[in-house]
């Protein structure tokens, strides 16, 4: 199942949804999809509900096309990606992705809700301000 996501224009940020079997042609295909986004123009942020995905499937292989999408990211102004989830399962999923998440150049940060998603990149901007 694809991975959802939305831009909001006026937040700089990506709000993004993943469901079912995530794979990693999927993860692939949402980090092609929002380099190409033509409204995401300078810093972005990206929120991910991870709640309803009930597994992974990914390859050594997909790591490399990652990680070559990730730069495409960097160039277009990516700062942070919060994943969050709000059931047991997910989370234990969302942990597993990490340490690839970091190796190939995400800067990752995990919550257990949205709120407290929307909170830590409330924090962060008011840091950066």
């Amino acid at each position: 199942m694809p991975i959802n996501f939305q831009f909001d224009q006026k937040e700089d940020l990506v709000r993004s949804e993943a469901r079912g079997l995530l794979s990693g042609t999927e993860i692939i295909d949402h980090l092609r999809d929002v380099s190409e986004e033509r409204d995401i123009q300078g810093h972005f942020s990206e929120i991910v509900d991870m709640s309803f995905v009930e597994d992974l499937e990914l390859k050594y292989s997909d790591s490399v096309h990652l990680a070559a999408l990730v730069e495409l990211w960097q160039i277009k102004g990516h700062s942070l990606s919060v994943f969050w989830a709000d059931n047991q399962r997910a989370k234990e999923i969302t942990e597993f992705m990490l340490p690839l998440l970091r190796k190939i150049g995400i800067n990752v940060q995990i919550c257990s809700t949205e709120k407290e998603a929307i909170e830590f990149l409330g924090f962060l901007q008011q840091y950066a301000s």
